[in-house]
């Protein structure tokens, strides 16, 4: 990136501190007007304002299709559903959604190659920049997967050849069938408004642009309902398990659940899940043991390469029923006869949980085969699936 950048007349630095303080040294060195992406999270928005109180500062709609104010219901209000949101935003696409824009739209200078050394952007705290490597972030595998390492055109040509079967296969973890783009939309190395153009000569590619959709309705969800990020976004108590065993035991991947163990495992050593499985194991977590979402979302943050708080934070609550356009609370994801449909061969499970790879693929989705079998290595499920969604249900007790 940086490389390209330069070859704009432009370049790329990273600093490390407090944003307030990196500015401070920035204006120091010359630079007059921050131009940034906009973010929704409550620690976003909070120094985004503390900055522009300081500086010039503008924020461009460039990682997302609309603003929170473009897509709202005819009384002003904004949508709590998601498919009246879809009707309304491809009804609100326009010429400007498609454009491919330049520097000079916003009004941007040249301004030449700047010297790193001389922006002293390391701050005195002596924080160095950690070497690109799962290790060092905490992962097990190495190298990094090839979402992270491939350039965003390299993996959108890829998932070219396989739009055409991607509603039909997105499901199926041990498939190559998705995109693996959802990285680089969250940095901002990729724009939505290019997919939107791509999709545009795509007759099949109405499937997948519904996923953008679902992620420009997480991101207005969380502007228009700043609460929600810690608080149920439906009038709805729940009584949660206090059970820091069972979460630790969830977040290892060591449930006795083989496709939830799988994701887990996944999740653990790539930094990376399968969105099928992330259902699953959320729906694990707060549904079978009846943990509070919160600690789940808390979890996938500091492990999702791709985390975005508007959409890990959307998908929790609505797997957990508490959420806007909620799966139902009374609805539990059964993992074994998901990992039947979804991975009936094992591949996917055996692929994170090889001490499994000896059991025919059949005992990998049977509970009960599982329960009574003597397994080197490898738990019995930690709970009954049907007892404990059952359990579940009773948590719950709407306002």
């Amino acid at each position: 990136l940086k490389q390209a950048l330069r070859r704009e007349q432009s370049d790329l630095f990273i600093c490390y501190g407090d944003p307030i303080q990196v500015f401070e040294r920035l204006a120091q060195q010359g630079f007059r007007r921050i131009v940034a992406s906009v973010d929704y999270d409550r620690y976003a928005r909070k120094r985004d304002a503390a900055i522009a109180a300081r500086f010039q500062f503008v924020l461009l709609n460039d990682v997302y299709l609309f603003s929170p104010h473009d897509v709202l219901k005819p009384d002003g209000t904004p949508y709590r559903v998601f498919t009246p949101f879809y009707r309304t935003a491809l009804s609100r696409l326009t010429p400007e959604h498609y454009r491919c824009f330049s520097r000079g739209d916003f009004g941007f200078a040249s301004p030449g190659i700047f010297d790193p050394e001389s922006l002293n952007c390391v701050d005195e705290t002596g924080i160095e920049p950690k070497p690109l490597a799962l290790e060092s972030l905490g992962f097990t595998q190495a190298p990094l997967p090839e979402a992270a390492t491939a350039s965003p055109r390299q993996l959108w040509e890829k998932f070219l050849t396989r739009l055409e079967h991607y509603a039909q296969e997105r499901d199926f973890p041990a498939r190559a069938a998705t995109s693996h783009l959802s990285l680089h939309l969250r940095f901002g190395t990729l724009s939505p408004r290019f997919l939107l153009r791509e999709l545009r000569e795509s007759p099949e590619g109405a499937p997948f642009l519904r996923e953008l959709i679902w992620r420009e309705f997480f991101a207005q969800l969380l502007y228009h309902f700043p609460h929600t990020e810690t608080e149920h976004f439906q009038a709805i108590d729940v009584e949660w398990a206090d059970d820091d065993e069972g979460f630790d035991r969830w977040c290892r991947g060591e449930t006795g659940i083989p496709l939830v163990d799988a994701g887990m495992r996944e999740l653990n050593s790539t930094g990376l899940m399968h969105n099928r499985v992330r259902m699953v194991t959320a729906s694990f977590l707060v549904k079978n043991l009846g943990i509070d979402w919160r600690r789940g979302e808390s979890y996938f943050a500091k492990k999702l390469l791709d985390y975005d708080a508007a959409s890990n934070i959307g998908n929790w609550q609505w797997v957990a029923g508490t959420g806007a356009d909620a799966q139902p609370y009374f609805r539990v994801f059964n993992p074994f006869s998901q990992s039947k449909k979804f991975d009936p061969e094992g591949e996917y499970i055996v692929r994170f949980v090889p001490e499994l790879g000896f059991l025919p693929a059949k005992s990998l989705h049977q509970e009960e085969s599982l329960r009574q079998s003597l397994l080197p290595g490898y738990p019995p499920p930690m709970v009954d699936i049907k007892r404990s969604a059952e359990v579940a249900k009773l948590r719950y007790h709407p306002r």
